[in-house]
């Protein structure tokens, strides 16, 4: 594992300009190897929940980004997410799950098949766009 993440160290995501949502991300060098990605989106899940704990979740919901992050760090564990999963993950209801679930899908952030295993139950993971994004984002917040 690397050094450890500092919140302190993290860089305002307002520096540069907000992209379109389609734009390509950013090219990037290469990450330091230092930094371990997977710890940083596990600091910034952490971070949420305890905050929701504090101030109550109904002022800081952000299921789609819940998702995303549980689904980075599912990728980066090679774990196999479930819809079910997913949504419970993010704090909501199954149905707004599903919803939110369409939502990341539509935009081409994540994909769903059937489980090989149970074909009657719904993976959820991150389209390789997605995780890039992630990656680079996270990349921003954390060097």
């Amino acid at each position: 594992m690397g050094n450890p993440l500092n919140p302190g160290r993290w860089r305002r995501a307002t520096r540069r300009p907000a992209a379109h949502p389609a734009a390509s991300p950013p090219e990037w060098p290469g990450e330091p190897a230092e930094l371990d990605l997977a710890e940083a989106a596990r600091q910034l899940l952490g971070e949420r929940r305890r905050r929701a704990e504090l101030f109550g979740a109904d002022l800081f919901a952000d299921p789609a980004w819940e998702i995303l992050l549980e689904l980075f760090l599912a990728g980066e564990a090679d774990v196999r997410v479930s819809l079910a999963h997913a949504g419970s993950a993010a704090g909501v209801p199954a149905a707004a799950a599903r919803r939110w679930v369409d939502v990341l899908e539509e935009r081409g952030l994540l994909r769903k098949h059937p489980d090989r295993d149970a074909p009657e139950r719904l993976l959820v993971d991150l389209t390789p766009d997605a995780r890039d994004r992630m990656r680079h984002y996270l990349l921003e917040m954390f060097i």
